[in-house]
């Protein structure tokens, strides 16, 4: 990678990047978290670490060393907490995340708590601490450091109930979110269609969503698992994507592998891989 591509790419110009148009690539991570594998998948091209804490295993050391590494690397790291948490919001700042994702938001309420934690005052009542992962572990100036964290912050609940959804308009009319995270997982769920991601009562549901962002200049993201689901929702103005996920990268790579010696009777067909 050239040195132009890496100062264009970094952890603290994702915002603006975003404005500039661009749409961002990443995976989430639920098993797999260490310095190496961020720089991996910064080499292979992702703009983003996506960590889902609400379901992953990470330790918060983890995190840290991981987040710090991706930043090095020009990577912005997304946390999602597994619930709205003062402390969690703010500990994952101070680890270097730029963007914080809260899980199952439905009020205006939720929305307004998540902002005020994740932005130093006067914009916010987030505590101040300088020198960790939030400024690289190099000195800075206060007053410039905050007013640029206060801008480059990317606060972003996830609309992932029907409840959510019923209520978009009135959550982002608290104002704050820099970005919504529309959650076709457990979407699909909430409207009777588990598993079904891209059934036409989720697409038109994140439709809404994404029509109440559009109107208010608000960023969208959301999950994608194939090339033609992200593809879609890039063309339909989504600009924050997590593209599948380490687990699934790995899983699928191997059932490509055994799949194709399999079809060449390089080894025994019952040794293939199971379903991705």
């Amino acid at each position: 990678m050239s040195d132009d591509a890496r100062t264009e790419r970094s952890a603290e110009g994702f915002k603006a990047r975003l404005r500039a148009g661009q749409v961002m690539f990443g995976p989430l991570l639920f098993e797999l978290a260490t310095p190496g594998l961020a720089v991996t998948l910064a080499d292979a091209g992702f703009d983003f670490l996506l960590f889902d804490l609400e379901h992953a295993p990470f330790a918060a050391p983890t995190v840290a060393r991981t987040v710090l590494a991706a930043r090095q690397a020009g990577l912005a790291s997304i946390v999602k907490l597994a619930d709205l948490e003062r402390s969690a919001v703010q500990r994952y700042l101070d680890y270097g995340a730029i963007g914080i994702q809260v899980p199952h938001v439905e009020s205006a309420e939720e929305l307004a708590r998540l902002v005020r934690w994740s932005r130093y005052p006067p914009l916010g009542e987030r505590g101040q601490v300088f020198g960790l992962g939030n400024t690289g572990f190099r000195t800075v100036d206060p007053s410039t450091y905050v007013a640029e964290a206060n801008e480059q912050v990317l606060v972003m609940p996830m609309i992932e109930t029907r409840r959510g959804v019923e209520q978009i308009e009135t959550i982002l009319d608290a104002g704050g979110a820099d970005a919504v995270f529309i959650g076709t997982g457990d979407l699909s769920s909430s409207y009777g269609v588990p598993g079904q991601m891209t059934h036409p009562i989720i697409v038109d549901a994140a439709e809404r969503v994404l029509a109440a962002c559009r109107a208010r200049g608000i960023f969208v993201a959301i999950n994608a698992e194939e090339p033609e689901v992200a593809a879609h929702w890039a063309e339909r103005g989504v600009q924050i994507i997590a593209y599948s996920s380490e687990l699934l990268m790995i899983r699928r790579q191997a059932k490509a592998l055994f799949d194709f010696l399999a079809a060449r009777g390089s080894i025994d067909p019952a040794r293939r891989s199971g379903s991705a």
